[in-house]
């Protein structure tokens, strides 16, 4: 397997099985530990935290203060940045682009992310997406 490159040592922990490979980059003040894999030419650099079996995947390019965990995946050239977070599980993909004005939310396997200009991306299987379009106006209220 072909490794990652890491600018210091305090960019990855040497316990648990954490790794950063396939010509991924992590860097700055970034942190992977907690069996957390960086893989596939993805990029996590700034104050990133990625941990707790978390995986950024296929060009995935994480910064800021951003923090990944508890099975999250980012994958599939998308953009993560700020101050987000990211974790239970969900998965960030095809070119998603999510910055310090979004707030993710996970429920019944659909994940839900409203910014402040109420868009809305809705990622899962949803029978009843008027249900999210609501909360989305109401949180933004």
């Amino acid at each position: 397997m072909i490794s990652g490159y890491i600018e210091h040592e305090g960019n990855l922990s040497q316990e648990n099985d954490c790794w950063v490979g396939d010509n991924s980059l992590v860097y700055g003040r970034a942190y992977v530990f907690g069996n957390a894999q960086i893989c596939n030419d993805s990029n996590v650099c700034g104050n990133a935290f990625v941990f707790a079996n978390a995986c950024i995947l296929k060009e995935a390019f994480i910064w800021g203060d951003v923090q990944v965990f508890d099975h999250a995946q980012v994958t599939g050239y998308s953009r993560v940045c700020g101050n987000t977070i990211v974790n239970e599980a969900m998965i960030i993909s095809d070119v998603c682009y999510i910055n310090s004005s979004s707030q993710i939310y996970y429920s019944d396997g659909v994940t839900v992310v409203f910014d402040v200009y109420s868009n809305l991306i809705v990622n899962g299987t949803s029978h009843n997406i008027e249900h999210y379009k609501t909360l989305a106006r109401l949180k933004l209220l």
